[in-house]
């Protein structure tokens, strides 16, 4: 008589063992892609937040240098000097000052 030979625990474990490797390499490729794009992913954003933070800067600047023409288009004496050019005389008696109340 022939002696039988089970071969099919051996294709199972086989068969798992080469499954196992599969799930193993695509989720180390998953997790390599996604490290990949987050990575790149946060460098845009700091990129981003970098050229937000120069735009606020400028700005910041601009107003500054706004307020401080504002102050001197609004110098009494400069006023004055407009208005002497132009002919006009200051009268004291319909000066008028209005002031903020705090």
């Amino acid at each position: 008589m022939a002696k039988i030979v089970k071969k099919n625990k051996n294709r199972r474990k086989l068969k798992f063992e080469s499954m196992a490797t599969l799930l193993f390499m695509v989720s180390l490729l998953l997790y390599l892609g996604s490290s990949i794009f987050l990575k790149s992913y946060n460098v845009n954003l700091g990129k981003t937040a970098a050229d937000y933070e120069k735009e606020i800067s400028d700005v910041k600047e601009e107003k500054e240098a706004l307020r401080v023409e504002v102050e001197q288009l609004r110098a009494r004496d400069r006023i004055l000097a407009q208005a002497k050019d132009q002919g006009l005389q200051t009268n004291q008696d319909n000066v008028v000052i209005i002031g903020s109340e705090e």
